[in-house]
C-alpha cells in the first residue's frame, strides 16, 4: 500500500524487474536465431560450391564402374590420376584440395566426401553392376554434414552426351569454385 500516494510499493518493482527480463530474454533468443540462421547461410554459401565443383568433375570423367569391393585406388589427396568414375569410390579430402592436390584457401575445417553405390533404374540400390551408379558427394565442416549433392551417373552418357558443365544464361561456362588466388 503506498503512503501519500509517492513512488512505487515492492510490488510494482517487482512486477517491472519480472517484465523488464522476459522483454530482454525475448530479445536474447531472437538475437540468437538470427545468428544461427547467419551462420548456416555462410556454412551454406561455402559448401554448396565445394559440392557442386566436386560433382561436376566426377560427371566428366568416363564411366568406369565403380569396384565395390576390394581396394579403392585411393582414399585421399590427389586425385589428378583419376580418369573414370569409379576412382572417385571411397574418396576423401580434409581440408578440400584441387584436383591436382593444392589447396583450396583457408578450409583446414572442412572435408569432402565421395560415395558411389550401383542402382536399378527406378533408383533404388542394386547388389551389381547395372550400367547406373548414384554419386554423392557429402561436406561437412568440423565434421558436421553441412551439404550434399548427388547425381546418377549411366554407362549410356559416355556415347549419347557431351561433357557435363554448368553454365551461365549467356552460355558461358561456370567457374564454380576458384578459391586459388
Amino acid at each position: 500500500m503506498r503512503r501519500g500516494g509517492r513512488g512505487f510499493s515492492m510490488v510494482e518493482a517487482v512486477m517491472a524487474v519480472v517484465m523488464t527480463a522476459i522483454v530482454i530474454v525475448g530479445a536474447m533468443t531472437t538475437l540468437g536465431s538470427v545468428g544461427r540462421s547467419r551462420l548456416v547461410s555462410l556454412e551454406q554459401a561455402t559448401a554448396r560450391p565445394l559440392a557442386l565443383e566436386l560433382l561436376a568433375e566426377i560427371q566428366n570423367q568416363p564411366y568406369g564402374a565403380p569396384s565395390l569391393g576390394g581396394v579403392a585406388p585411393s582414399l585421399a589427396g590427389d586425385r589428378s590420376a583419376f580418369d573414370e568414375v569409379g576412382d572417385y569410390r571411397g574418396w576423401t579430402s580434409m581440408p578440400p584440395e584441387t584436383k591436382s592436390g593444392g589447396a583450396m584457401g583457408d578450409l583446414a575445417r572442412w572435408s569432402r566426401e565421395v560415395e558411389l553405390s550401383w542402382i536399378n533404374a527406378d533408383g533404388t540400390s542394386a547388389l551389381s553392376e547395372t550400367g547406373l551408379v548414384r554419386v554423392t558427394v557429402r561436406v561437412k565442416n568440423n565434421g558436421r554434414q553441412v551439404c550434399s549433392a548427388m547425381a546418377v551417373r549411366a554407362r549410356a552418357w559416355d556415347e549419347s552426351q557431351p561433357p557435363f558443365e554448368m553454365l551461365n544464361d549467356d552460355g558461358s561456362t561456370i567457374d564454380v569454385f576458384d578459391l586459388d588466388p
